[in-house]
């Protein structure tokens, strides 16, 4: 029977007490959670500095922002256009789980990664907007303005809310007949706003209030992104739940045990596999939600990189550049 990983309790035992409503009043406790997950002595991520890249895309009416981290040899033959997590209403390109799979990936596979700094949700800013920055990056990336790939040399990754995100972009670019993303690595993923039943560890309580997401908390995030428009022009959906999941791309979906997210990682990979397509599902154990924030020094943390890296490398068509 597998257990709560004792790093857990020993990184993040401290906020089992702390009332989660704080974190909208109390900047210092935000701080310390951005820096709980890092120990002395960790080991840190291979240094890959990004470069700053502003998109214009028909896809947004604005300018999309992005880091860009380049391999340290050698022309761009492939990339991944990375989102990050964040409930839709927060997270960024700087935390450490985006900047940290940032860096992992373009070391573990010579890859190139698009980061993309999408505009957070707000009453003004809702969905379909976040997704089509998405779209936008993509677009960018397979643009002689950009770094000129075809689509099959392309993968999506994004964590918790941006692996919704790479979802629907996958969604649109079906629903227009327009050319894939050779692959889809979905990590954590939050991607129906009814929570799919799962099987968790009895002593799921062992993790931190503030690091569970319960099926409130799910339906405010959805609802804070969907804002009015539940449906996108062409009929792509902002949650999956009532998702035509035919025609997708391959997929490498992780699970974490501890996670109330885990039946969204399974259902996806459930359905995505009676459609007809390539679905992975690799279940983590004894890992709550967001544990990419972990360094790669645990054992869990290393392997799930690595699993991620293989599937990427193995998605990625051989042509490169045009």
């Amino acid at each position: 029977m597998s257990k709560l990983n004792p790093e857990i309790d020993a990184r993040l035992g401290w906020a089992r007490t702390v009332d989660p409503a704080r974190l909208m009043t109390d900047p210092e406790l935000r701080e310390r959670l951005a820096t709980t997950y890092i120990a002395p002595g960790d080991l840190e991520s291979p240094t890959v500095e990004p470069e700053r890249v502003r998109i214009n895309s028909d896809w947004s009416p604005y300018p999309v922002e992005a880091r860009l981290y380049r391999p340290a040899h050698g022309a761009i033959a492939s990339a991944v256009v990375c989102v990050h997590g964040g409930g839709f209403l927060g997270g960024s390109v700087q935390d450490r789980e985006s900047d940290g799979l940032a860096r992992e990936i373009v070391a573990r596979t010579g890859s190139a990664v698009v980061s993309v700094d999408y505009r957070l949700a707000s009453a003004d800013h809702h969905f379909p907007a976040l997704h089509r920055e998405v779209l936008a990056a993509l677009d960018w990336t397979c643009s002689p303005e950009g770094l000129d790939l075809t689509p099959r040399s392309v993968v999506l990754a994004g964590a918790s809310a941006g692996a919704s995100l790479c979802a629907t972009v996958a969604l649109e670019l079906r629903e227009r007949n327009a050319s894939l993303p050779a692959g889809l690595a979905l990590v954590y993923p939050l991607l129906f706003r009814t929570s799919p039943g799962v099987d968790l560890p009895g002593d799921i309580d062992r993790v931190p209030p503030i690091f569970r997401i319960l099926q409130p908390s799910v339906e405010f995030m959805f609802d804070s992104y969907i804002g009015s428009e539940p449906v996108a022009e062409g009929g792509v959906p902002a949650s999956l739940d009532d998702a035509d999941f035919h025609g997708m791309p391959p997929s490498l979906v992780v699970a974490a045990e501890y996670d109330d997210l885990a039946g969204h990682a399974h259902e996806f990979v459930r359905r995505t596999a009676a459609a007809g397509n390539d679905a992975q599902l690799l279940d983590v154990s004894g890992m709550p939600h967001g544990f990419l924030q972990l360094p790669p020094s645990l054992p869990e943390v290393e392997s799930t990189l690595q699993a991620i890296a293989e599937f990427l490398s193995g998605h990625v068509g051989p042509s490169g550049p045009r």
